[in-house]
């Protein structure tokens, strides 16, 4: 269930209230790959590593750069000559997926990311069942997304944005209290992380604020559904398809006076976030 035609996964340059919380890309002392947030490390037990060489090629710096400046056609052009000439290199198999995903081309990551799960552990290998997981949520392929989810979380039980990720999934296949719970407890750990002292962005807790608000919809719960949008705003004022979500609420719930003030918040910061001229009351987010 898509509600209110917004997309499932994050992207460069589209708002993001039902995206990720956004794990960072970061080096590796010896390759550049996905990175779990800092504090995570010290749980290891062991420094996973490429049984192969080649992962010492001097390209994984350029690439670390490129990731973290978010070229990726670069990166893509990069990785699939170090694999021509070195297939079976886990943590470039990996890269290209996530590279290829950023690109929202869905479909030619998914083969890269399971590649990169066939080949010898690595370090955050696990990594590459986060991207699968929005890659077969963004393709429709919900069953095997709720289990790149899940497997993720068997490895990463700390995760937030997996159980947002999750709850995607289960509103997507109408499984409302399971949705509701996923949601739930991706806030619950992010306010743990935010307690931790790590750095977590406001966006990440008010776009599960805003889906648990999808989930009062489907109940026709239309009160629910504003506490929880005016949660989400009360974070992250920016979220202006919240705005107008809240603004279709208060319509229905008779509230004319919220539901102007709503829309004109959806207008002004619509225009804010996308440098463009307000759009009219008709036109939604």
């Amino acid at each position: 269930m898509v509600v209110m035609g917004e997309s499932r996964v994050q992207t460069p340059g589209r708002w993001r209230l039902c995206g990720v919380l956004c794990l960072a890309l970061v080096a590796l002392a010896q390759a550049a790959c996905w990175e779990a947030p800092a504090d995570r490390d010290e749980d290891r037990t062991e420094d996973l590593r490429d049984d192969d060489a080649r992962n010492e090629d001097p390209r994984f710096s350029t690439v670390e750069d490129l990731v973290l400046r978010g070229q990726y056609e670069e990166v893509v052009t990069i990785l699939e000559g170090l694999l021509e000439e070195h297939p079976g290199t886990g943590r470039a198999e990996l890269l290209l997926g996530l590279s290829l995903h950023e690109q929202r081309l869905y479909s030619l990551a998914l083969p890269h990311l399971e590649r990169s799960l066939e080949l010898a552990p690595f370090q955050r290998q696990e990594g590459a069942w986060y991207y699968l997981g929005w890659c077969r949520l963004e393709l429709g392929r919900l069953e095997q997304a709720k289990e790149a989810f899940a497997r993720h979380l068997e490895l990463v039980p700390d995760e937030g944005d997996s159980h947002f990720g999750l709850g995607l999934v289960h509103l997507e296949l109408d499984q409302l209290s399971e949705a509701a719970r996923s949601f739930e407890k991706s806030i619950e750990l992010n306010l743990a992380a935010l307690s931790a002292g790590r750095s977590i962005p406001s966006s990440a807790i008010a776009k599960a604020h805003a889906r648990l608000a999808d989930v009062h919809l489907a109940e026709d719960d239309l009160a629910g559904a504003r506490q929880r949008l005016q949660e989400c705003l009360a974070i992250y004022p920016a979220a202006y398809a919240a705005w107008y979500k809240l603004y279709e609420v208060c319509t229905r719930l008779g509230e004319e006076e919220a539901a102007a003030a709503a829309l004109t918040q959806h207008e002004l910061w619509r225009a804010r976030v996308r440098g463009t001229p307000e759009p009219s009351a008709e036109e939604e987010p």
